[in-house]
């Protein structure tokens, strides 16, 4: 039999005897309870019972703690030891989950990095094209403009001129300012189309997961100049600063502290 066994059997054993000794005391004590919810006091002597019984409760109740104490003590001295032998077994596990989640926070940051990074460019080159289609759209707008502004004109001439083959001509040159006005009008639409295309989005970059570790975005902060923090959190608090940046997260302003963000694993 190994010692946790031992161990295990003379608690058992243990268990029995401090049960029938704490029922053979609670027996006396509620015999005690007994006859103190019937006692009356009109005399001098019965006072003086009173008193004499009074004594003898206290005696009895401290016999019954000492007794639990000597029972429970050297229980409690097991449990510190088993604590503390098991104690540097955890510290051993904590320090190896930190060596593991330092650069696992370290990737998932980087990850984060280049995430913001693609979306970034991705952003500026959305900008540019939506820019330059923009652009078009505006100068094909103005020929638009300017092609129907020359078919007026043409037709103007047209409808004046009093010779018959100069205002053939005339007309013909109408009718085509009007094609060309036409088809330039077609072409401002379909520029003003083409700036409402919806863009490619930014290039994905790789999310990795795992079943045993979760990755959170943790917001700190760091205190740069404790003259501008703000009288509710002087003397400085720092708790009340942690849990503030903890619930606002990136709306947490305060003055002369600077809130930021990290990726964590755990």
């Amino acid at each position: 039999m190994n010692n946790i066994q031992t161990l295990g059997t003379s608690a058992l054993k243990g268990e029995v005897i401090d049960a029938q000794d704490a029922r053979a005391d609670l027996a006396k004590a509620m015999e005690v309870l007994s006859l103190a919810k019937a006692v009356v006091i009109k005399t001098d002597d019965d006072y003086a019972a009173a008193d004499a019984m009074v004594a003898a409760i206290k005696n009895a109740q401290k016999a019954a703690e000492n007794k639990r104490t000597s029972l429970v003590k050297p229980l409690n001295d097991t449990v510190k030891r088993i604590n503390a032998e098991f104690k540097p077994v955890d510290a051993a596990f904590e320090e190896a989950l930190g060596l593991y989640r330092r650069p696992m926070s370290a990737y998932q940051a980087e990850l984060a990095r280049q995430r913001a990074e693609a979306e970034a460019l991705a952003r500026k080159e959305r900008e540019r094209l939506e820019a330059e289609a923009k652009a078009k759209a505006d100068a094909e707008i103005a020929a638009a403009k300017k092609a129907q502004e020359e078919a007026e004109a043409a037709k103007l001439v047209a409808s004046t001129e009093e010779d018959p083959f100069a205002a053939l001509l005339a007309e013909q040159e109408s009718e085509e300012a009007a094609q060309r006005a036409a088809e330039q009008s077609e072409a401002a639409k379909q520029a003003i189309r083409d700036t409402r295309v919806v863009l490619p989005a930014a290039p994905e970059v790789a999310k990795v997961t795992g079943s045993a570790s979760k990755t959170f975005t943790a917001w700190k902060y760091e205190i740069t100049d404790p003259a501008l923090v703000p009288l509710k959190y002087r003397p400085i608090d720092e708790a009340a600063i942690a849990r503030d940046v903890r619930a606002l997260k990136e709306g947490c302003e305060i003055p002369g502290v600077r809130v930021y963000s990290e990726i964590e694993v755990k």
